[in-house]
Parts: structure tokens; sequence; C-alpha cells
């Protein structure tokens, strides 16, 4: 099991090499963009070349004096060979102009990629770090005040000792004297009482005296120089290691080697761990609900932090999962985490007229070996959007059988074993599926589908295996996922539990949107078939004898693809096979009857 310290390692070394990654796709970002400006401003020369030249000829072809109009009209015709050789010159400059922007445009593209990538793992490298310097600094308040009370139970008892010896010398001083003075009664014939004739007069001075022999022998008397042992002085506290966040989070372990890694702009690792001066008038309450993505049980323990100029703030959630902060108005990022689960960052629009329940609720991912999930979370303009992943085979034909998974069909295939099972002749591993692990009908998300055990893929003449993921509006309204926000999360994990794969899908700029108008579309409750074509994900299994060979995953933008997404064969309105039924996101649980989710009742109950 990995320590804090260790984990705290483990993500300085994913940020360090992931900026490092960066580097390059900068540099190489920026020199295609420094080259396009070169290539704007040759294209400007040579256009005011053209526009020039253009006006030159018109003035001397169209001159007014007769006798100098035939040599200006050939000297025209020269000027105007020149010009076509300038406007051939334009066009070229503009064809590598506008070739140069579109490979500029995917090295932007990139760059920014991998600078969200490594942001993410900035964030989780913050988090890790002030979360184990939070923990070396309650360690070294429970050492400390362990210590203390140590010390001051020490410091009673070594009183208490002292006061105990001194009570015993005192007894034995006296018990020793009383010895001494017996012992001189006993040897001599006179007593120390020499009464009078009445009997009762004590002669007191020949009592004093022999009282002070005894006690002048005793103090003189080696056999009462007593050696006690004396109790040692309290050892002193060694030092404690020193905290990550100490002097605003720049100790030379985790601040100061980061900060060379500054590249096209990013964020510098350097934030005090607890609150300042610097931090900002706060004014909104935002809360909300931590959940497991998957199992939809409320975590308990995750912390939720916002930085706020130089300072993180952070919170941690109650036993059902709840936080509460207040903070600024504004676009903030939040920074979710918890042991055992991948980190999350959410920018949030922190609005009064925005806040309300679930708004600001978060989603981790567990993490597991040799897994790959996608989260589907959306904003409040839509009611009820439906993940979907459609299964091909190689050669883009679907996959024969059970070949869809979505809120009808959760898991496939449905007889897989989802954990180990063991009897008494051995273990079998469990299987490679794909599962809905949760389906949100009434809020912002999450959905959430899964890859497991992918190490467990295996070869057939079938393979490589594609899923398409797709994202669908039950509620079938005008703006039901135009106006969704929606967003996809996908990440992947290894048998290391190492994140190999992050990226976030958005409506905006990736996939490929479908909007269509199917059903009443002049009449007052309008059907509308709003489809995201988000990712394909690619799985290319091992030869079954082949057991150190790692299956590999690829997942590409159903946009940028290659080789674009196949076509949705649970969608029969691509080939206009829909009558009398409907396509698999708008029929019943029972199969038969088709839906019109958006007639007055889109909600979950829809789906039952």
């Amino acid at each position: 099991m990995r320590t804090k310290k260790d984990r705290v390692d483990a993500a300085a070394g994913n940020h360090t090499t992931c900026r490092a990654q960066e580097l390059p796709l900068c540099e190489v970002a920026d020199s295609c963009n420094s080259q396009l400006a070169l290539d704007e401003e040759d294209l400007t020369m040579k256009e005011s070349a053209v526009g020039g030249t253009q006006s030159l000829i018109a003035n001397e072809w169209c001159g007014n004096d007769d006798s100098m109009q035939l040599g200006f009209r050939s000297t025209a015709r020269t000027n105007a060979a020149i010009y076509l050789g300038l406007e051939a010159d334009a066009d070229r400059a503009r064809a590598t102009r506008d070739q140069r922007r579109t490979l500029c445009g995917g090295y932007d593209r990139s760059s920014q990629e991998k600078r969200e990538s490594c942001n993410v793992e900035q964030r989780t490298f913050e988090l890790e770090s002030c979360q184990l310097a939070t923990q070396i600094t309650q360690i070294r308040t429970e050492v400390d005040k362990a210590f203390n009370d140590a010390a001051t139970a020490y410091n009673i008892a070594k009183t208490a000792t002292l006061a105990e010896e001194e009570i015993r010398k005192n007894e034995f001083k006296t018990l020793s004297q009383t010895q001494c003075l017996l012992q001189r009664i006993h040897e001599t014939s006179e007593m120390p009482c020499d009464p009078d004739e009445t009997g009762t007069e004590v002669n007191e001075t020949q009592v004093n005296e022999q009282v002070q022999n005894c006690h002048n022998m005793f103090v003189n008397t080696s056999i009462l120089n007593i050696n006690y042992n004396e109790v040692g002085a309290v050892p002193e506290l060694p030092d404690t290691p020193s905290t990550p966040c100490s002097d605003g989070f720049t100790s030379a372990h985790y601040g100061a080697p980061i900060r060379s890694l500054r590249t096209c702009g990013g964020p510098e690792v350097c934030s005090p761990c607890e609150g300042s001066d610097e931090a900002e008038d706060l004014g909104v309450e935002v809360d909300g609900i931590v959940s497991d993505a998957m199992e939809g049980s409320n975590l308990e323990g995750a912390t939720v932090s916002v930085r706020l100029q130089s300072t993180i703030h952070s919170t941690t959630t109650d036993s059902n999962g709840h936080w509460s902060m207040t903070v600024p108005q504004g676009r903030l990022n939040f920074a979710v985490s918890r042991q055992g689960f991948s980190p999350l960052d959410v920018d949030l629009d922190i609005q009064p007229s925005l806040i309300e329940e679930g708004y600001a609720d978060f989603a981790l991912t567990s993490i597991a070996a040799n897994r790959y999930s996608a989260v589907l979370t959306w904003g409040k303009e839509s009611h009820d959007l439906d993940a979907h992943i459609t299964m091909y085979k190689g050669n883009s034909q679907p996959v024969f059988g059970a070949n869809h998974v979505f809120w009808r069909s959760r898991q496939v295939p449905s007889n897989a074993r989802t954990e180990e099972s063991c009897t008494p002749f051995g273990c079998r591993a469990p299987d490679f599926h794909i599962k809905l692990d949760r389906d949100d009908t009434r809020s912002y998300g999450p959905e959430t589908m899964t890859w497991n055990n992918v190490n467990r893929a295996r070869d057939s003449f079938d393979a490589p295996y594609i899923y398409v993921y797709r994202v669908w509006d039950f509620c079938a309204l005008p703006e039901g996922l135009s106006a969704s926000a929606a967003k996809v999360r996908v990440e992947g994990f290894d048998s290391e539990e190492q994140r190999t794969y992050f990226h976030e899908f958005n409506l905006t700029h990736h996939g490929i949107q479908e909007q269509q108008c199917v059903a009443d579309c002049a009449g007052t409750s309008p059907m509308w078939r709003n489809k995201w074509n988000v990712f394909k994900l690619t799985v290319s299994p091992c030869p079954r004898h082949n057991r150190d060979c790692v299956p590999s995953v690829e997942i590409e933008d159903c946009r940028d693809s290659h080789d674009t997404c196949p076509a949705d064969f649970s969608d029969c309105m691509v080939d206009d096979t829909c009558s009398p039924g409907m396509p698999d996101n708008w029929m019943h649980s029972n199969g038969q009857q088709p839906g019109r989710p958006n007639f007055g009742r889109c909600s979950g109950h829809d789906k039952d």
C-alpha cells in the first residue's frame, strides 16, 4: 500500500513529466504561429502589390489623351502580365497561409489539450502535497501534545519522588537521633531526667545536652551520607519533518523543482495551504454533495478546495458527503479529492441566480486497475441526458447479439463475472465487460459508463473491438441538447492503478451533434431527435496464448477520427426504418410501445 508521501512523489513525478512533454508541443505551436505571422505579412504585401498593379493598369488603359492612348495601352499589357504573375504569387501565398493556419490550429489544440492535462496533474500534485502537509502538521501537533503530556507527568512524578526521598531522609534522621539517644541512656548510669525531691522537676539542661550530642554525632557520622539517585532531566524533543506547505508552499522538496517548468504561460506551483490576508472578500454560500460516480454513495472525508488568488480554501465533506463554503462571485475552479479516487477539477460560475440544488454536486471515479470510465454531466437547461455505447467488430459492423449498453440494457455481457470467482479447484478472474453504473434522470448527472477488466479482453475474429460513446436527449426538447453544456470526463487506469488517460470532451469543441425535428414540428409538442456522437474507444486484445501481453486502448474524437465513428445502428432514423417503432432510446422498458417522452412527463418514471 502506498503511503501519502509516495502519492505526493508520484504526483510530482507525473506533473514534472507532463510539463516536460508539454514544452516541445508549445515550442512547435509557437514556432508555427510565428511562421504563420510571417506568412500573413507576406500575403499582405503581395495582395498590396496586386492591388497597386491593378490600379496602374486601369489608369494606363483608360488614359484620356488620344495621342498617348496607344502607348499607355501597350504599357498596360506589359503590366497586365506582371499583374497576373503577382496574382499567382498572392494565390500561392494565400494557399501557404491557409495550409499553415490549419497546421497551427492542430498544434494549438494539441498544446492546449496537453496543458489542460498538465493542469489536472498539477492540481493533483498540489492537493496531495497540501494533504501531506496537513497530515504532517496534525502528526506534529499530536506528537507535541503527547510529549508535553508525558513531560508534565514526568515532572510531577519527579517532584513526588524527590519529596518522598526528603521525607525518608528526615525520618531516617529522626530515627537515628532517637536510637543514638537511647543508646547513650543505656550506656550511662546517669538518667537524663533527674527529678527533685518532689518527683516532678525535669533536668531540661541535661536532656538538651544529650540530644545535642546525639545530633552532632548523627551529622558527623559517615553512615548517614546517603547517596540518593537523582532523576535525570527530560530529553529534548527530536525535530519532526517540515511541511511542504510551510512558508507559502515553497519548500525545497516540492516547490522549487517545479518552478522551472512554467511553460506556455502555464501556472506556477506556489500556493499556500492555509488562508492568508490575500484572500478575496467572501460572499456567496455554495454547498453540494460529493458522491461515488459509479456506486452513487455519498463520500465522507472528501476535500473540496477553491483557489482564490494565491490562496487555497478547503473544506471536508461530512458523513453524508455534504460540503459548504462561502466564496466570492465569479468563475472559480473547484478541486475535489479523496483517497482511493481520481481527483476532479471543475469550473463553476458562482452567481446567486445560478445556485440551486445539485449545481455544485461532484462525482469522483474510484481508482481501479484496468478500467476506463466515462462520466457525463450537464447543466440546468436539460432534464435527462442518456449515455449510450454501441459495439462493433473491427470491420465497423455491429457485434452479433447483445451490442448496446444504455438505460434499458445496463451490462454487456449480462452474464459476465464482475468479481473474482473461487472454488476448491482454483480462482477465475473477472471478465471484460461494459456497464452503465449510474443513470441520472433528475439533475445534472453524473451518468457513468465503465469498461471493466480491459486486460481480460480476448482475441477473436471480430477483433479489434470498437465502442462508440453517444449522448441522447431523452426528453427530445428543441434545445434539450444544444443548451445542455454537456461534458464527458474520460479516465483510464493501468494494471498498477496509474492513470494513463484523461480527457474531457465538451459539446462545443468535440464530437458531432445531430438535431432533427421528427414529430409535431409545427404543433405545440414537437419532438426532436437530439444526439451527440462523442468518441470511439478501440480495444485491441492480445493473442489468446500470450499472457504477458497487455491489450491496447485507443480513444478518438468522433470529430477528428481518421476513421469516422460507425453509424448508430440503435437509431432507426438514420436509415428511415422506424415505422412503426422508435430509436432504442425512446422505447419503453417493455420494448414494444414507442415513447413520446416530452409530452409533459419528462422524468425518470418515463423509463419504468
